[in-house]
């Protein structure tokens, strides 16, 4: 989605035209949501459910991506005017979330809002030792996770403004808008993906591991590249080692990719390690 500038009435325009890379999403989900998100953990007291409400009806009216709905017939954005704060924000509880990957099944599969709303959500999630996770939603086609981790921290951080400063794009260039739609065209190409076709079990599975981001920014450092791809790359070595584990055979080449899209809605970045516990100082 484009940043929406101002309309005559001193508000976010209505409708926005979806984009390139935002139509290519929705095209390819036959209109179905693609969730998009952000799991944030925590220790220590939990927020109230009114609280973390409290805080998102005082921020989300001046987030111009969490006023608009994803018109599926006229592939647009169409501005709503308000915001029903407790049809977005929601509570959940999981005491038998031993392996600490309950809440990020539950945000893969809980069908996320939408119908005549904006399609985000934001969840407080209750672990089995006291612990507890803040969780933003939105749908993919509406977002990138660029421009979904700076919603998170606009909606929900104590200190909003604070952290990494956000990316400015520059005018977009012929060669750039070409090398961006030739990654988005490969990235919904038919290829060899077997660690991707075995047959669904009807539940959803969550691996994790936990890695300092000082270590991805070390790593990155050292081969010109950015914590993003350092990412991307061990992603694709997991998926690999665990097709070998399965099959004894090497996956085939698993190409992965990473873009700012030039005119993104909220190009900042936004490291989750930054984003505190409401109410903390």
């Amino acid at each position: 989605m484009h940043a929406p500038h101002l309309g005559t009435d001193g508000g976010p325009p209505t409708p926005v035209p979806m984009g390139t890379a935002d139509l290519a999403y929705h095209l390819a989900m036959r209109g179905e949501p693609l969730p998009a998100g952000f799991l944030f953990a925590f220790s220590g007291p939990v927020p109230t459910l009114a609280s973390v409400r409290a805080r998102v009806a005082e921020r989300a009216h001046r987030i111009p991506a969490l006023r608009y709905r994803i018109d599926r017939e006229g592939r647009a954005f169409s501005r709503v005017e308000g915001i029903d704060v407790e049809r977005h924000v929601h509570e959940a509880w999981l005491p038998g979330d031993d392996d600490g990957s309950g809440a990020g099944r539950l945000m893969l599969s809980h069908p996320p809002g939408g119908d005549d709303r904006p399609p985000w959500d934001v969840w407080l999630v209750h672990g089995p030792g006291g612990e507890h996770s803040l969780c933003y939603r939105t749908d993919h086609t509406l977002q990138d996770g660029i421009g979904a981790a700076h919603t998170a921290r606009a909606l929900l951080d104590d200190d909003p403004v604070g952290g990494p400063p956000g990316y400015h794009g520059g005018r977009p260039t012929a060669r750039g808008l070409a090398s961006a739609a030739g990654a988005l065209a490969a990235s919904f190409r038919h290829s060899d993906k077997p660690a991707f076709d075995v047959p669904l079990s009807g539940r959803t599975g969550l691996c994790q591991t936990v890695v300092p981001v000082a270590r991805l920014r070390a790593v990155g450092r050292a081969h010109g590249a950015t914590v993003n791809d350092v990412f991307l790359a061990a992603l694709a070595h997991a998926v690999g080692t665990w097709h070998r584990k399965n099959t004894g055979a090497a996956h085939p080449p698993l190409p992965v990719a990473a873009c700012r899209a030039t005119g993104s809605s909220w190009p900042a970045f936004c490291c989750p390690a930054t984003l505190r516990r409401p109410g903390t100082r």
